[in-house]
């Protein structure tokens, strides 16, 4: 029986274009979305859609994340480098969530 690494030696450099390429598209896709909601949330001041820009500002930094992993995983081989980013993408979520939930007025009221 073959080991995982055997399967994927010869296709894991097409792979790894083919997710690029993906990936670079949705990072500059959702960067321009981040950046449009939070200059309507600056002249707004809504907190609804600064929350929003949060979540797509936290599917930029995932993308980005992911896409330094898939670099890292196919030089390196270690498949831990996944989990570690996955982890601190995890951390930089509670801690901006955090932040907007303190800066609503939901507590003050």
């Amino acid at each position: 029986m073959e080991e995982r690494g055997d399967i994927w030696r010869g296709r894991l450099p097409l792979l790894i274009s083919q997710l690029f390429g993906v990936m670079l598209f949705s990072i500059v896709a959702t960067a321009l979305l981040v950046w449009y909601l939070l200059k309507i949330a600056k002249e707004t001041n809504s907190i609804v859609i600064k929350a929003d820009a949060l979540h797509y500002k936290t599917d930029l930094l995932s993308n980005g994340v992911i896409l330094i992993s898939l670099i890292l995983v196919s030089w390196t081989g270690l498949d831990i480098i996944d989990s570690i980013f996955g982890f601190l993408i995890g951390i930089y979520i509670i801690y901006s969530a955090y932040e907007i939930i303190a800066r609503s007025d939901i507590y003050t009221s």
